[in-house]
């Protein structure tokens, strides 16, 4: 939602916000089944943290784009290295859970994604207020807004550094 008010504060009109937002989830599509192909070849845990570290630094040149072509590539960039997320973490939990454990990771794994999501926007939706409250013009306190989010979503990187990947199955 952020998103796509702060495309709409920069100026676009409601047709080409939604042909981004189209495009982003095509390219997700896509890219899923190179995902998944590449997904049984190397590691799922290199593969989610190489992938995480380049939808990040792509979600910060979406936000930095100057133009429309350059927004929309790097969006498209950004939704294709988010499959190769998504797709690998389902088989990176199955292959380093037991089988008693699975339910409950997967379990959690949800809660902390809606809690997460909920929190997210609540916080981001509070901080761009605070941030125009301070003087901040509404475009540049959506801007950093979002590159803050972008920032906490890397600290997803460290806890999968930690695991040490085994094959449980």
């Amino acid at each position: 939602l952020l998103f796509n008010l702060y495309l709409q504060e920069s100026g676009y009109d409601k047709a080409f916000i939604g042909n981004v937002l189209t495009s982003g989830n095509i390219a997700l599509a896509v890219f899923a089944l190179p995902a998944g192909y590449l997904a049984g070849r190397i590691s799922l845990k290199w593969q989610m943290l190489v992938t995480q570290g380049l939808a990040g630094m792509a979600f910060i040149l979406v936000i930095l784009s100057a133009g429309p072509t350059s927004l929309l590539a790097f969006v498209i960039l950004a939704f294709s290295f988010s499959a190769f997320i998504q797709v690998a973490s389902g088989p990176f939990v199955m292959r380093n859970s037991t089988r008693v454990e699975r339910t409950y990771i997967f379990s959690t794994v949800f809660i902390i994604i809606l809690a997460g999501g909920v929190a997210g926007n609540a916080g981001a939706g509070f901080m761009k207020d605070m941030l125009m409250a301070s003087g901040m013009d509404p475009l540049q306190a959506y801007r950093s807004t979002i590159l803050t989010g972008v920032g906490l979503s890397f600290s997803g990187i460290l806890p999968l550094l930690l695991i040490r990947e085994g094959d449980f199955l």
